[in-house]
């Protein structure tokens, strides 16, 4: 921590800012200036701090150009690392290493987000039914938050059949 902070004070001066999207952590405050931005672990970051973040990042970058943005994430756990590993190679093995479709429309509704395109309709979603296939001889567990808190949880169950 004290080299990288030693480097980016070495080559960009003032000219850098970090955002950590980790938990907050008072070993960064002491060595950077750092703005705490994190989110839970193994969620998805709520839409609307998402889009406040890269607002950030481009006042940030558009101050001056010599600016840079550095983020800092860091992993909770080994588990977390090799879970990110598995879930890369079953994605390049059974979905091809260009990502889940779902991944690509996610990056595309994004971009069209941040550009303008698209605007985010207030109006609540309800779901009605979730459709899954594939999966059996797997166990089921379904979870939904709601503003990064649970508010929805099936028990898990085996799949026997489709």
């Amino acid at each position: 921590l004290k080299t990288a902070a030693l480097a980016l004070k070495t080559k960009h001066f003032e000219h850098y800012k970090v955002w950590n999207v980790s938990r907050p952590r008072h070993d960064l405050k002491r060595c950077l200036s750092v703005e705490n931005s994190g989110w839970p672990p193994r969620l998805a970051p709520p839409l609307d701090r998402l889009c406040s973040l890269c607002k950030q990042f481009e006042q940030w970058l558009v101050a001056n150009s010599n600016n840079v943005v550095v983020i800092h994430c860091k992993l909770f756990s080994d588990e977390s690392v090799e879970d990110r590993f598995d879930m890369k190679r079953f994605a390049d093995k059974h979905i091809g290493a260009n990502g889940q479709p779902s991944h690509k429309r996610y990056i595309t509704y994004f971009s069209s987000l941040l550009s303008g395109k698209i605007r985010v309709n207030p109006a609540p979603l309800y779901l009605h039914r979730i459709t899954v296939s594939h999966l059996v001889g797997r166990v089921l567990s379904v979870k939904i938050y709601e503003r990064l808190k649970p508010v929805y949880q099936t028990t898990p169950t085996w799949v026997i059949f489709t």
